[in-house]
């Protein structure tokens, strides 16, 4: 079973030129898979993606975090956490496919091509 993702109808689009911002609250649902799992730029509303960033996931009540990398190229989100040994030296890794994601949610900020789909700007 893959993530189901949510809230993918932007809360905000700004135009910078011929570049949109949007933002938007993603919420999640299932269990992870390798090499992440599909948010496809249809899924949110937009023909390209041109920059991507990410704020933590978080669940609720907040017990951990976990960093949200979008990877543009794949159309995927990759989530990545901190091994059970925590050191200057460990980096951050994948969460092992079958891990819960339960009810975390993560801010998204894109700047993308149009058309794009969401609120009156």
């Amino acid at each position: 079973m893959a993530v189901t993702f949510t809230g993918t109808t932007p809360l905000r689009v700004r135009s910078i030129g011929d570049v949109f911002e949007c933002t938007y609250i993603i919420g999640c649902s299932g269990t992870a898979t390798d090499n992440g799992d599909a948010l496809t730029f249809a899924t949110l509303g937009v023909t390209a993606v041109e920059y991507a960033e990410c704020q933590p996931a978080v669940d609720s009540p907040v017990t951990g975090a976990w960093v949200v990398y979008y990877d543009i190229t794949n159309q995927k989100v990759v989530f990545l956490a901190m091994g059970a040994v925590a050191s200057a030296v460990t980096p951050l890794s994948e969460i092992t496919a079958g891990t819960a994601v339960g009810t975390r949610t993560f801010r998204m900020t894109i700047h993308a091509k149009g058309p794009v789909r969401g609120p009156a700007m």
